[in-house]
């Protein structure tokens, strides 16, 4: 190779090199400096406040749902920014029940809801790594699923973290839960904890954070890609804070994705273990018990005590010593729950006007399950005699039976009947009711005089009416 053909090689190497060089440097320099896609996914809840646990009235709904509602304005900023949402199935069931009495806004804010597929959680958000199986109620999801009619497979567990253990996982895959929501400070891949706690911090009633720096705390605590949720306990959130803050966390340079859910996989295992409050264990005991009797008045002890469950459930779900003792003292205090079920109905005084009577007792039962009571009657006094003093009667679902006690009178006066309610163990459901009676028992005797009477009366003109045609004719 000549000299000059030795130059012009060198040179094109020198200038490859060159080339190579600066695509190196400008591959480099992009990479370093380029920032990556950035998603966040937020998860907004609706959970209704605790009160006693049962179904929602009509009032409660529309202040809710009703334009300046705190569902509404959540509802408003999850539309706004795609986020997805999280739904107490307490609410829709409650909405579901007052059916044509239902508030227009309620119903509308539902269908609003439901057009967003909603994750659905137990009803009141009930913490079920906190409750531990009964006698007779294990607490699956198929059992939840029933309080309010919906399908055990949609639930999804959001624990408070109050109650953990290293089953808790395994624990809900065998009650039939398949998903979770829960923090990657207890299980890796779970929601950003400490974004998530910013947050809260930021969205509580009491807080003195301004939007700005609050937006920018959460910020701060993001990684590439997030998830975050609003405090699920309607007392610890601001709903028109929580909007402020939103707005300003997501911006225009993130872009926003769905909240999926952790599935119950037995294979995970907490970071962090909780034991909860020694308070919790009587609660559960308090249940059992209750789970035990209502096993003695039906074969369907879970339907019976159902708003048992309804109200554990609320109860159970913040393990806060400020919120969860007086709760949970008034929870195991309450020994009218059976009562509110199963009652005899009161009645107004009755009037016997003959010796013997059959005074009708009408017996309520609005569970959802068939019970067997006794229902024993006594008199006060000795102006009556009951004849019957214990009756067994079985009621259906939500209906009246009525049933009829012969009594006979042996003297006139004012009395009463006392009826009261029997387990099957001989233990009283409820206070015993009155009935007055008044005793009129002469009162036949007189209309027997009168008609025998008024009888012989009408023979008696008779009678001389022909012995004056007689004589007058003759």
């Amino acid at each position: 190779m000549s000299s000059p053909e030795k130059l012009r090689a060198l040179a094109l190497r020198i200038l490859g090199a060159g080339l190579a060089s600066v695509v190196v440097a400008l591959a480099g320099g992009t990479g370093s400096s380029a920032t990556p896609p950035r998603s966040i996914a937020v998860l907004v809840p609706f959970v209704a406040d605790a009160g006693d646990g049962l179904f929602l009235d009509a009032p409660a709904l529309s202040a809710e749902t009703g334009p300046t509602g705190d569902w509404s304005i959540l509802l408003d900023v999850a539309k706004r920014h795609g986020l997805t949402v999280a739904l107490d199935t307490r609410i829709s069931a409650s909405i579901d029940a007052l059916g044509a009495d239902a508030p227009v806004s309620a119903t509308q804010w539902l269908a609003d809801v439901t057009a967003l597929d909603p994750i659905l959680l137990p009803w009141g958000n009930a913490d079920l790594w906190a409750l531990e199986p009964g006698a007779t109620n294990p607490f699956t999801a198929e059992n939840f699923a029933s309080l309010a009619s919906v399908n055990p497979q949609s639930l999804v567990l959001w624990p408070s973290g109050d109650v953990i253990t290293k089953d808790s996982v395994a624990d809900s895959a065998v009650r039939g839960f398949t998903n979770m929501i829960v923090g990657d400070a207890v299980f890796a891949g779970g929601f950003n904890s400490t974004a998530s706690a910013a947050l809260a911090a930021a969205v509580a009633p009491d807080s003195a954070l301004s939007a700005e720096d609050a937006a920018r705390t959460v910020r701060l605590a993001l990684g590439t890609r997030s998830t975050i949720v609003l405090p699920a306990e309607p007392s610890e959130l601001d709903a028109s804070a929580a909007v402020a803050v939103l707005d300003l966390v997501i911006g225009s340079e993130l872009e926003t994705t769905n909240v999926v859910p952790l599935s119950t996989n037995t294979a995970r295992v907490p970071r962090i273990t909780a034991a909860g409050p020694d308070l919790l264990g009587e609660v559960l005991d308090a249940v059992a018990h209750d789970e035990e009797r209502a096993s003695t008045l039906t074969d369907d002890p879970v339907s019976l005590i159902a708003n048992r469950i309804r109200t554990l459930a609320v109860v159970t779900r913040n393990l806060n010593p400020d919120i969860f003792e007086p709760s949970a003292r008034v929870f195991m205090s309450d020994t009218h729950w059976l009562t509110d079920l199963v009652s005899i109905a009161l009645a107004t005084e009755y009037t016997v006007l003959s010796n013997t009577a059959d005074i009708p007792i009408s017996i309520s039962n609005s569970s959802d399950a068939t019970v067997t009571v006794t229902v024993a009657v006594r008199s006060t006094s000795g102006i009556v005699q009951v004849n019957d003093s214990g009756q067994s009667v079985t009621i259906e679902p939500r209906s009246n039976v009525r049933i009829t006690v012969p009594m006979t009178a042996v003297a006139n006066g004012r009395t009463a009947l006392i009826a009261t309610l029997l387990d099957p163990t001989g233990e009283t459901i409820g206070a015993p009711v009155s009935f007055p009676i008044e005793v009129q028992a002469q009162w036949e005797i007189l209309t027997v005089v009168v008609f025998f009477g008024s009888v012989i009366v009408i023979m008696t003109i008779g009678i001389m009416r022909t012995i004056r045609r007689r004589r007058a004719v003759a």
